[in-house]
């Protein structure tokens, strides 16, 4: 179990945000923007939809591998967490990475679809009639943990979707304060 926790932080903690960013517009996201190494900070501080966009899809694609290949354990959820922290403290970046957002949404695809579908579909909503991504953000883990409750049982995936959604709002914290004080 341990080698497997300390792969899947591995895993979450490569940031192709970063990695972009600094190799194709010479800018380290920890210091523009939000300070997250994630897809909206790269877009923002780059002006690069491109880089956005490999920065969303492989952070999406971290998640979906990490409970795909987990998906069975019945620790997958375990993983799936430490796959999180990786992702919203690498070592490596000094322990400032991005906000878990994306490689969330990857691993509520593959834990439950149908729930993920419709947590997508409210992130959709909110970041186009509300225009803020942190709320747009957590609209979607909220809703994903409101669906599961509504239309899946089973205690371990409830649970799962609530750490989650409590571990966005703390990664999101500072976006908070900050919408909280306008």
């Amino acid at each position: 179990m341990f080698l497997e926790l300390i792969l899947c932080y591995l895993v979450g903690s490569l940031s192709p945000g970063y990695i972009l960013s600094k190799k194709f517009c010479n800018i380290d996201l920890r210091y523009c923007g939000s300070g997250s190494t994630g897809a909206t900070n790269a877009l923002r501080c780059t002006k690069n939809k491109c880089i956005a966009l490999v920065t969303l899809l492989i952070d999406l694609l971290k998640g979906a591998i990490i409970a795909f290949l987990f998906k069975n354990d019945p620790y997958c959820f375990i993983y799936c967490f430490a796959g999180l922290l990786g992702h919203a403290y690498p070592f490596y970046l000094k322990f400032h990475g991005g906000k878990c957002v994306s490689m969330s949404a990857g691993m509520f695809l593959v834990v439950n679809p149908a729930c993920a579908g419709i947590a997508i579909v409210a992130w959709i909503l909110a970041i186009t009639f509300v225009k803020i991504s942190a709320i747009a953000s957590l609209t979607m883990s909220f809703t994903f943990l409101i669906a599961t409750i509504l239309f899946q049982k089973e205690s371990s995936t409830l649970m799962f979707a609530l750490i989650v959604f409590l571990f966005l709002v703390w990664t999101h914290r500072h976006n908070l304060k900050s919408l909280l004080h306008k």
